[in-house]
């Protein structure tokens, strides 16, 4: 994985690498699975903690940032995702600057 290093992206691990116990490939199959319900109004507890996780631990998506692309109708990932959080921060580097995301 690319890391840039002086982008407004903060590069970090994985979402899920280094935890403990280490993550299971069914445990992340669960997180991908829930993803396509990012946003909507009946699930905030659930894009909140989307959005507390990826903050907390510098990391977009489960695996990479292109999970959000690959599991949801998102055209880009969620703002979580940038390390200098604003509104449109991930829309602008969606488009510009991919180093500007969190690269795992």
């Amino acid at each position: 994985m690319i890391k840039a290093e002086t982008s407004e992206w903060q590069s970090a691990d994985s979402c899920t690498s280094g935890s403990q116990p280490p993550i299971q490939r069914s445990d992340m199959i669960s997180l991908k699975s829930r993803m396509p319900n990012y946003g909507l109004p009946r699930y905030q507890w659930l894009t909140h903690a989307w959005n507390f996780f990826q903050t907390e631990f510098k990391c977009c998506g489960v695996i990479y940032f292109t999970d959000w692309l690959e599991m949801t109708e998102m055209e880009w990932p969620p703002d979580s995702c940038c390390a200098r959080q604003y509104p449109g921060c991930a829309r602008q580097a969606h488009h510009w600057d991919l180093s500007a995301l969190h690269q795992e």
